[in-house]
């Protein structure tokens, strides 16, 4: 026979088992809730914010501040054309966002100058714009003979001011015994005659 007090030890041997009403191994672990599930989607969304921002951040300094704006635009390979030509030409407003600048536009407006053959833009950050500028070989040419000619010219106008002096010198030293011969030496013999008389 079994009596009360056999029941009652049985039931807290049910209990520490995990049976019915009983928090076993099992059951702690079926009821208890991890450590660190609830913490995951709170740090992923902690690092897409994040992300966004930075990418907002990027996006806000390179499109509408006034740090990477442009402040000069430089001008190269030049020669028959002037570089205030070619930024007229380009028409880069001062201030405008280097990322709003439009290589392919402003070196098609630069290439609509006659001695210009091509261009290329590139940004030079923070604040800056260079146009490489090819010019028209024969335009090149053309333009270096034109220098020949004027520098041919420059040439013979300085020989031709300085021709009269240099035929003024030889005149003089040639004329310049026959008028000491003719003039001053007949009077110094007649002076020295009227002395001796």
């Amino acid at each position: 026979m079994t009596g009360p007090a056999g029941d009652v030890t049985q039931q807290g041997a049910d209990q520490e088992a995990g049976g019915p009403g009983g928090l076993g191994a099992d059951g702690a672990g079926r009821g208890a809730p991890a450590a660190g599930s609830g913490r995951t989607p709170w740090r992923a969304v902690f690092f897409a914010l994040a992300a966004v921002a930075i990418v907002a951040g990027v996006a806000w300094a390179l499109l509408e501040s006034r740090f990477f704006v442009v402040r000069s635009v430089q001008v190269t390979g030049t020669h028959l054309v002037t570089g205030a030509e070619v930024r007229s030409a380009a028409a880069i407003p001062p201030g405008l966002p280097l990322i709003r600048v439009n290589g392919a536009t402003v070196a098609h407006r630069v290439e609509q100058i006659r001695q210009v053959q091509s261009a290329r833009v590139s940004r030079n950050w923070p604040d800056g714009i260079t146009i490489a500028v090819t010019e028209r070989t024969a335009e090149i040419a053309g333009w270096q003979n034109g220098v020949a000619r004027q520098q041919r010219r420059r040439d013979s106008d300085a020989a031709a001011r300085e021709l009269p002096v240099r035929l003024a010198v030889p005149l003089v030293l040639c004329t310049l015994p026959s008028f000491v011969l003719l003039a001053i030496v007949p009077l110094l013999l007649g002076a020295l005659s009227s002395l001796h008389t």
